[in-house]
């Protein structure tokens, strides 16, 4: 029996990968790593944003 992933090609490295690989080893102090999404403060927190609208629901979308 063959797989049905057999006939899939092995797809390029995503270059986000490499940018990370760069940041990390970057020696700089004020650098920003932009490639997570996730924004830290000097403290390196995550702060919690209050949510000015009500969460979306797929229950009234349809």
């Amino acid at each position: 029996m063959t797989s049905r992933y057999e006939k899939l090609r092995i797809a390029q490295p995503d270059p986000i990968f490499g940018l990370k690989a760069e940041y990390v080893v970057d020696p700089r102090s004020d650098k920003l790593d932009l490639t997570a999404g996730v924004y830290r403060d000097e403290n390196g927190v995550t702060p919690i944003f209050e949510v000015r609208f009500p969460p979306f629901s797929w229950r009234h979308a349809l």
